[in-house]
């Protein structure tokens, strides 16, 4: 807990050179969550839990979600992240979406290892709310904003799955994640300063104007598109696999990755050509896993 609030410390710091209004309400969030939290762990000790790891009562579980959601922008405890995220740098929107964010999750994994209902709810309604909302935005940074909490979807269902093959995917996912956000927050940086603008349909020849930056924008996005070869295809393939045992939610699950997809709307005209590829050998590389 130490540890974690001194990431919140550092973090409404970093803040603090963008805006010291929005790092101060930042803070305030961040540390209600904290509170919250640090009564769950008290609570958890009080019943008989000396150190971290598996939590077996649900009443427990879920104030555990509760204090982590604050913090890891799960889905109803989320508002304060498309506010902060459009309003600061693109860097400090890095180091929050693939690091700091994920802390919750690493937790969850380690005191949710059974499974839990409600994570696969949220995870699910995480997925669908993070797509449309990014679908609805022009502003390259509430895109990614909005495509984090729809990212964020699949590591929940994951976690809630309680199978071998979600708890790998999640860690896959989580690893993914933190490498394609990273570039993209910190691309979107230059892509604004190129454009003189923040939304997406401004963003016209990309490809001759920054070709490298452009490249490593294509290649993260292929990854949390779930493109055969990168590692977000490896990490969804998992956790669809860990939900075999619940078709309804598989086919959700196949349903909301579509949404990745969009995403590159009005950002690249190559985009219908990566759907076409990706249409193509989605089945192909689907047939060699199960192979």
């Amino acid at each position: 807990m130490i540890g974690w609030e001194m990431v919140t410390l550092t973090t409404s710091l970093l803040l603090a050179w963008d805006d010291k209004n929005i790092a101060w309400e930042y803070f305030v969030i961040q540390f209600i969550g904290g509170s919250f939290l640090i009564l769950t762990v008290l609570t958890a000790y009080t019943n008989g839990y000396k150190t971290i790891g598996a939590v077996d009562e649900f009443w427990l579980q879920l104030m555990f979600i509760i204090g982590l959601g604050v913090k890891s922008e799960v889905v109803g405890f989320h508002s304060w992240v498309p506010y902060v995220y459009k309003q600061a740098s693109t860097s400090f929107s890095a180091i929050s979406s693939e690091l700091v964010a994920k802390l919750g999750y690493i937790t969850l994994l380690r005191i949710i290892t059974e499974g839990n209902r409600v994570l696969l709810y949220l995870g699910m309604i995480m997925i669908y709310y993070g797509g449309i909302k990014a679908l609805e935005e022009k502003n390259y940074k509430l895109v990614l904003a909005y495509s984090s909490i729809s990212q964020f979807g699949f590591i929940t269902l994951a976690i809630g799955s309680g199978n071998i093959f979600g708890y790998y995917g999640a860690i896959l996912h989580i690893i993914a994640h933190a490498f394609a956000k990273s570039t993209l927050f910190n691309s979107a940086g230059d892509w604004i300063k190129e454009f003189d603008s923040t939304s997406i349909f401004e963003f016209k020849c990309c490809g001759l104007k920054q070709k490298t930056n452009t490249f490593s924008t294509i290649l993260s996005f292929l990854s949390l598109m779930a493109f055969p070869f990168f590692i977000g295809y490896n990490s969804k393939h998992l956790i669809k696999y860990s939900l075999s045992s619940i078709p309804m939610f598989e086919f959700l699950l196949h349903l909301g990755k579509q949404f990745d997809f969009h995403y590159l709307r009005g950002f690249f005209t190559t985009s219908i050509y990566l759907i076409i590829a990706y249409l193509i050998c989605f089945p192909i590389m689907s047939r060699i896993n199960e192979i």
